[in-house]
Protein backbone atom coordinates (compact mmCIF):
# COMPACT_ATOMS: atom_id res chain seq x y z
CA UNK A 1 0.00 0.00 0.00
CA UNK A 2 0.60 3.53 -0.63
CA UNK A 3 -1.10 5.95 1.47
CA UNK A 4 -0.68 9.50 3.42
CA UNK A 5 -3.38 10.63 5.70
CA UNK A 6 -3.42 14.30 7.31
CA UNK A 7 -5.19 15.42 9.84
CA UNK A 8 -8.07 12.88 9.58
CA UNK A 9 -9.09 15.04 6.68
CA UNK A 10 -7.33 14.12 3.57
CA UNK A 11 -6.24 10.67 2.23
CA UNK A 12 -3.43 10.51 -0.47
CA UNK A 13 -3.23 7.03 -2.21
CA UNK A 14 -2.78 5.00 -5.28
CA UNK A 15 0.64 3.87 -6.91
CA UNK A 16 3.36 6.22 -5.91
CA UNK A 17 6.27 5.10 -3.59
CA UNK A 18 7.92 7.89 -1.49
CA UNK A 19 10.87 7.75 -4.32
CA UNK A 20 12.31 10.44 -6.73
CA UNK A 21 11.40 8.83 -9.53
CA UNK A 22 7.77 7.88 -8.28
CA UNK A 23 7.51 11.38 -7.67
CA UNK A 24 9.01 13.19 -10.64
CA UNK A 25 9.73 10.65 -13.76
CA UNK A 26 7.55 7.58 -13.48
CA UNK A 27 3.82 7.02 -14.98
CA UNK A 28 2.11 6.64 -11.72
CA UNK A 29 -1.33 7.09 -10.45
CA UNK A 30 -2.84 8.53 -7.28
CA UNK A 31 -6.00 10.34 -6.23
CA UNK A 32 -6.63 12.91 -3.04
CA UNK A 33 -9.87 12.45 -1.57
CA UNK A 34 -11.46 14.89 1.84
CA UNK A 35 -14.42 12.89 1.61
CA UNK A 36 -15.17 12.48 5.16
CA UNK A 37 -16.11 9.00 5.49
CA UNK A 38 -13.29 7.67 2.83
CA UNK A 39 -10.67 9.24 4.79
CA UNK A 40 -11.87 8.08 7.93
CA UNK A 41 -11.82 4.66 6.47
CA UNK A 42 -7.79 4.81 5.33
CA UNK A 43 -7.40 6.47 8.53
CA UNK A 44 -8.75 3.20 10.04
CA UNK A 45 -6.63 1.34 7.59
CA UNK A 46 -2.95 3.29 8.41
CA UNK A 47 -3.42 2.89 12.11
CA UNK A 48 -4.77 -1.03 11.90
CA UNK A 49 -1.65 -1.89 9.87
CA UNK A 50 1.00 0.52 12.07
CA UNK A 51 -0.52 -1.50 15.74
CA UNK A 52 -0.45 -4.93 13.78
CA UNK A 53 1.51 -4.90 10.47
CA UNK A 54 1.29 -8.75 10.02
CA UNK A 55 -2.45 -9.11 10.35
CA UNK A 56 -4.78 -8.06 7.60
CA UNK A 57 -7.19 -5.22 8.87
CA UNK A 58 -11.01 -5.48 9.64
CA UNK A 59 -12.89 -2.36 8.89
CA UNK A 60 -16.34 -1.46 8.05
CA UNK A 61 -16.55 -1.14 4.62
CA UNK A 62 -17.03 2.70 3.21
CA UNK A 63 -18.94 3.78 0.39
CA UNK A 64 -20.32 7.44 -0.63
CA UNK A 65 -20.68 9.03 -3.74
CA UNK A 66 -17.58 9.64 -4.65
CA UNK A 67 -16.68 5.56 -4.40
CA UNK A 68 -15.99 2.68 -2.47
CA UNK A 69 -12.73 2.32 -0.48
CA UNK A 70 -10.62 -0.69 -1.02
CA UNK A 71 -8.28 -2.75 1.20
CA UNK A 72 -6.73 -5.80 1.89
CA UNK A 73 -8.43 -8.48 -0.34
CA UNK A 74 -10.53 -6.62 -1.83
CA UNK A 75 -9.75 -6.51 -5.56
CA UNK A 76 -10.62 -9.77 -7.50
CA UNK A 77 -14.27 -8.88 -5.91
CA UNK A 78 -14.69 -5.08 -7.03
CA UNK A 79 -12.79 -5.90 -10.72
CA UNK A 80 -14.39 -9.57 -12.02
CA UNK A 81 -18.24 -7.58 -12.32
CA UNK A 82 -16.80 -4.87 -14.18
CA UNK A 83 -15.02 -6.60 -16.21
CA UNK A 84 -17.81 -9.18 -16.74
CA UNK A 85 -20.33 -6.96 -16.95
CA UNK A 86 -18.24 -4.66 -19.80
CA UNK A 87 -19.98 -3.51 -23.04
CA UNK A 88 -17.62 -1.33 -24.50
CA UNK A 89 -13.97 -0.70 -23.31
CA UNK A 90 -11.65 -2.01 -21.01
CA UNK A 91 -7.99 -0.20 -20.18
CA UNK A 92 -5.97 -0.95 -17.75
CA UNK A 93 -2.27 -0.38 -16.69
CA UNK A 94 0.06 -2.54 -14.29
CA UNK A 95 3.63 -2.37 -13.39
CA UNK A 96 3.83 -6.06 -12.83
CA UNK A 97 1.30 -9.44 -14.07
CA UNK A 98 1.92 -12.53 -12.75
CA UNK A 99 -0.03 -15.22 -14.72
CA UNK A 100 1.21 -18.14 -13.28
CA UNK A 101 0.66 -21.24 -15.41
CA UNK A 102 0.93 -23.56 -12.64
CA UNK A 103 -2.25 -21.99 -10.92
CA UNK A 104 -4.84 -21.77 -14.12
CA UNK A 105 -7.85 -21.81 -11.38
CA UNK A 106 -6.30 -18.49 -9.49
CA UNK A 107 -8.00 -15.32 -9.67
CA UNK A 108 -5.68 -14.00 -12.14
CA UNK A 109 -6.58 -16.46 -14.62
CA UNK A 110 -10.19 -15.74 -13.89
CA UNK A 111 -9.87 -12.28 -14.51
CA UNK A 112 -7.94 -12.97 -18.05
CA UNK A 113 -10.69 -15.55 -18.95
CA UNK A 114 -13.22 -12.52 -18.04
CA UNK A 115 -11.33 -10.46 -20.56
CA UNK A 116 -11.08 -13.17 -23.02
CA UNK A 117 -14.97 -13.39 -22.94
CA UNK A 118 -15.41 -9.85 -22.98
CA UNK A 119 -13.54 -9.61 -26.57
CA UNK A 120 -15.34 -12.10 -28.22
CA UNK A 121 -18.74 -10.35 -27.02
CA UNK A 122 -17.22 -7.22 -29.05
CA UNK A 123 -15.20 -5.20 -26.12
CA UNK A 124 -11.87 -3.25 -26.67
CA UNK A 125 -9.73 -4.58 -24.48
CA UNK A 126 -6.29 -2.84 -23.74
CA UNK A 127 -3.63 -3.63 -21.67
CA UNK A 128 -0.15 -2.00 -20.70
CA UNK A 129 2.29 -3.47 -19.19
CA UNK A 130 5.52 -2.33 -17.81
CA UNK A 131 9.11 -2.98 -19.98
CA UNK A 132 12.27 -1.26 -18.43
CA UNK A 133 15.81 -1.15 -19.27
CA UNK A 134 16.70 -2.09 -15.59
CA UNK A 135 14.08 -4.82 -14.33
CA UNK A 136 14.70 -8.04 -15.84
CA UNK A 137 12.21 -10.23 -13.05
CA UNK A 138 9.32 -7.83 -14.09
CA UNK A 139 10.01 -7.81 -17.80
CA UNK A 140 10.06 -11.72 -17.68
CA UNK A 141 6.74 -11.49 -16.18
CA UNK A 142 5.30 -9.39 -18.28
CA UNK A 143 6.29 -10.40 -21.52
CA UNK A 144 4.86 -14.20 -20.31
CA UNK A 145 1.56 -11.98 -19.41
CA UNK A 146 1.63 -10.88 -22.43
CA UNK A 147 2.07 -13.88 -24.85
CA UNK A 148 -1.40 -15.19 -22.71
CA UNK A 149 -3.50 -12.01 -22.69
CA UNK A 150 -2.42 -11.60 -26.92
CA UNK A 151 -3.71 -15.11 -27.92
CA UNK A 152 -7.01 -14.68 -25.91
CA UNK A 153 -7.45 -11.42 -28.51
CA UNK A 154 -6.47 -8.76 -26.17
CA UNK A 155 -4.21 -5.89 -27.33
CA UNK A 156 -1.17 -5.54 -25.36
CA UNK A 157 1.24 -2.56 -25.00
CA UNK A 158 4.79 -1.52 -23.67
CA UNK A 159 5.86 1.17 -22.37
CA UNK A 160 9.23 3.11 -23.68
CA UNK A 161 11.92 1.17 -21.82
CA UNK A 162 13.69 4.45 -20.67
CA UNK A 163 9.90 5.22 -18.91
CA UNK A 164 8.84 2.94 -15.26
CA UNK A 165 5.34 2.61 -15.51
CA UNK A 166 4.54 1.74 -12.21
CA UNK A 167 0.39 2.96 -12.41
CA UNK A 168 -2.46 0.37 -11.07
CA UNK A 169 -5.66 1.76 -13.25
CA UNK A 170 -8.28 -0.38 -14.12
CA UNK A 171 -11.46 0.76 -16.29
CA UNK A 172 -14.56 -1.00 -17.43
CA UNK A 173 -16.89 1.55 -19.92
CA UNK A 174 -17.43 4.48 -17.14
CA UNK A 175 -16.13 2.51 -14.04
CA UNK A 176 -12.62 2.57 -12.78
CA UNK A 177 -10.08 0.94 -10.33
CA UNK A 178 -7.09 3.13 -8.96
CA UNK A 179 -5.04 1.53 -6.00
CA UNK A 180 -1.80 -0.12 -5.23
CA UNK A 181 -2.80 -3.27 -6.68
CA UNK A 182 -0.45 -5.21 -9.20
CA UNK A 183 -1.92 -8.81 -10.79
CA UNK A 184 -0.28 -11.08 -8.80
CA UNK A 185 -1.30 -13.38 -6.02
CA UNK A 186 0.62 -10.82 -3.92
CA UNK A 187 -1.40 -8.30 -4.50
CA UNK A 188 -4.40 -9.76 -4.53
CA UNK A 189 -4.39 -11.78 -1.61
CA UNK A 190 -1.39 -11.43 0.57
CA UNK A 191 -0.13 -7.87 0.35
CA UNK A 192 -1.51 -4.37 2.75
CA UNK A 193 -3.43 -3.25 -0.27
CA UNK A 194 -5.62 0.30 -0.81
CA UNK A 195 -7.74 1.46 -3.46
CA UNK A 196 -10.28 2.99 -5.00
CA UNK A 197 -13.31 1.99 -6.97
CA UNK A 198 -15.51 5.14 -8.54
CA UNK A 199 -18.37 5.46 -11.31
CA UNK A 200 -17.49 9.39 -10.67
CA UNK A 201 -17.44 11.24 -13.89
CA UNK A 202 -14.68 13.54 -13.68
CA UNK A 203 -12.25 10.67 -12.17
CA UNK A 204 -12.85 8.28 -14.86
CA UNK A 205 -12.75 10.94 -17.66
CA UNK A 206 -9.41 11.60 -16.38
CA UNK A 207 -8.13 8.15 -16.05
CA UNK A 208 -8.92 7.77 -19.68
CA UNK A 209 -7.43 10.56 -20.83
CA UNK A 210 -4.30 9.95 -18.50
CA UNK A 211 -3.84 5.97 -19.83
CA UNK A 212 -5.08 6.74 -23.40
CA UNK A 213 -1.96 8.82 -23.06
CA UNK A 214 0.67 5.91 -21.82
CA UNK A 215 -1.36 3.78 -24.03
CA UNK A 216 -0.35 6.41 -27.58
CA UNK A 217 3.34 6.58 -26.39
CA UNK A 218 3.64 2.65 -25.78
CA UNK A 219 4.49 0.05 -28.50
CA UNK A 220 2.97 -3.71 -29.16
CA UNK A 221 4.32 -6.22 -26.83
Amino acid sequence: AKLVVADGARALFGSSNFSWSSMYKNNEANVLVTDPALVKFFEGFADAVYKSPASHPSLTPASTSLGTAMDDGDYYARAYPMISGAKKTITMVTYGMNLDPKYPDSELFKLAKEMDKAVKRGVTVRVILEQADYNASVNALNKAAAKDLKSRGLKVRRDPLERITHAKVLICDDQAILGSNNWGYGGFTLYHEVGLATANAQVVAELKTYLDTIWNNGADM
